[in-house]
């Protein structure tokens, strides 16, 4: 045990040694990058251009909305360039409902889509960290023994007789070392790389989660309006099963035919027809909303509940602020300088690599009892340098490669610009037009209404027939079915403005 110890103490004292060795030539090592770190080949990074001086939308009639402020725990934030993006607004708070705030709630802590783009941010995470090891040497303590049987009837030069047979025992205890020099900034390039990859993986959890949300609000909304649908139509049946009663009490008493009977019946059995439609349609929406928030199907119900939220009038960003909003372009941007940092690394290819090759010491001996003595100690260090002559077109066609991939990067960037301004004016198109739709068809749903009562008023006077009241009845349930369709479709669209816009805006007291 005393032995053992004071191998361990002897160890000890010689591997500082040597260390301190190593320590003296990585400080050299690190002094001569810092030297040459200002040299880094390839391209410097630039937006690519999409826009013009145009700093409005067309359509753009649109006020502000009340709106207070309000923090989001779930976001996250990047730096591109100087531009800081970040989506920091609960959007959708802005509909004042406690059950959708609680079904998004829900949906960030169990959609399995979403926690697969966060696993993605932890694992890029990484692979920066990894990209910056480039950055450090490798050093490792390599330890081995050895035994050799030599045989006795081995080659001399000295005798031509037969040698005695021989075993050797060789112990090693070597701490390597190898380095290379990041003269041509490959390895910065690479760690930039990284870090844009990082970005894009970031950015895709934006783009996961606004699309999350704004599709559990659509159909949230959608469950909503098929409510209002169902207690219209469950009124509309009421009435026509009245209607059926009153007829059928008519045609008893011998004041109509059976023709109106018929005509009745056939009505009251149209609207339960729609009714039980419109159930069936709920139970989907309910559906698609249980796997958007991470839950199987059966454990989700929504008690029922008629009436739509106000439509919110949104404040336009101009479209500058659009490019530092949207999640999708953060995306595609970081896509664009992830591919330019790789033509710097495989512009560096045709460059001469600076390496510390091979540098170890350590410690050689055949028997532990001297293994850390002074005169068992050993190193070797050299610096190499290697200068691509001749690789078969490699290095070309690597360089050629990854500025192809870098303008196919420019123009998915350039693409995704042009879709984003489309989402954004089609959202305003669809807005301004629902909203001068609703108008007139309000309108036309008090018209319907008082001529339905104006054919009552002449049906029970003998100056129509019942025809004339089914047609005004079928046209007020038309109406009042296609106003609330119409003032969900503008829900929807002030929903699909706000994903467009990248998810919240400023309200103005």
């Amino acid at each position: 045990m005393i032995f053992e110890m004071s191998i361990a103490v002897q160890f000890y004292k010689n591997i500082k040694t040597h260390s301190v060795r190593v320590l003296k030539l990585l400080a050299f090592s690190f002094w001569l990058s810092a030297v040459i770190f200002s040299c880094k080949v390839g391209p410097s990074y630039q937006r690519p251009s999409v826009l013009d001086d145009s700093r409005s939308w067309k359509n753009q009639t649109l006020e502000d909305t009340s709106f207070v402020k309000t923090e989001n725990p779930f976001a996250l934030e990047q730096s591109v360039g100087k531009d800081s993006i970040r989506i920091d607004y609960q959007w959708w708070k802005v509909f004042e409902d406690d059950t959708l705030n609680q079904l998004i709630d829900k949906a960030f802590s169990s959609n399995p889509t979403l926690k697969t783009a966060g696993y993605r941010i932890m694992e890029s995470r990484q692979l920066v960290t990894t990209a910056r090891a480039n950055y450090y040497p490798v050093i490792s303590v390599d330890p081995n023994i050895n035994r050799n049987q030599l045989s006795a009837n081995r080659p001399s030069q000295v005798s031509t007789g037969s040698l005695p047979a021989l075993t050797l025992t060789t112990i090693s205890v070597p701490l390597d070392m190898s380095y290379e020099l990041d003269v041509w900034g490959k390895f910065r390039r690479g760690v930039e790389s990284a870090k844009a990859n990082m970005a894009v993986s970031e950015a895709d959890y934006q783009v996961i989660r606004l699309g999350l949300t704004a599709d559990i609000a659509t159909n949230y909304f959608m469950l909503r309006l098929i409510d209002s649908q169902i207690q219209l139509f469950t009124n509309a049946l009421k009435l026509r099963n009245e209607n059926l009663k009153l007829t059928q009490d008519q045609y008893k008493a011998g004041i109509i035919t059976q023709l109106d009977v018929n005509q009745a019946a056939s009505e009251a059995g149209i609207v339960e027809s729609q009714l039980i439609d419109s159930k069936r349609t709920r139970a989907l929406s309910e559906n698609a909303i249980a796997i958007l928030c991470g839950i199987p199907v059966m454990n989700l119900a929504i008690a029922p509940r008629t009436g739509l939220p106000t439509v919110p009038l949104i404040p336009l960003e101009v479209p500058s602020d659009l490019l530092q909003r949207r999640p999708d372009l953060v995306e595609a941007e970081q896509q664009v300088i992830s591919a330019n940092a790789q033509v710097g690394i495989a512009q560096a290819a045709f460059f001469p690599s600076v390496k510390l090759s091979a540098a170890s010491a350590g410690f050689l001996s055949s028997k532990t009892e001297n293994l850390f003595d002074r005169q068992s100690q050993t190193w070797i260090g050299g610096v190499g340098i290697s200068i691509p002559i001749f690789t078969g077109g490699r290095n070309t066609s690597q360089k050629e490669a990854a500025a192809a991939r870098l303008k196919e990067a420019e123009s998915a960037y350039r693409q995704v610009v042009l879709n984003a301004f489309r989402e954004v004016q089609d959202a305003m198109v669809n807005i301004q037009y629902r909203s001068q739709q609703s108008g007139v068809q309000q309108k036309l749903l008090e018209t319907a209404r008082t001529t339905s009562t104006m054919s009552k008023e002449l049906y029970k006077s003998g100056l129509t027939t019942y025809i004339n009241v089914i047609v005004a009845d079928r046209a007020v349930l038309d109406a009042e079915n296609t106003y609330i369709l119409i003032t969900g479709q503008r829900l929807f669209n002030s929903i699909s403005l706000i994903k467009s816009l990248g998810g919240g805006w400023t309200g103005i007291k």
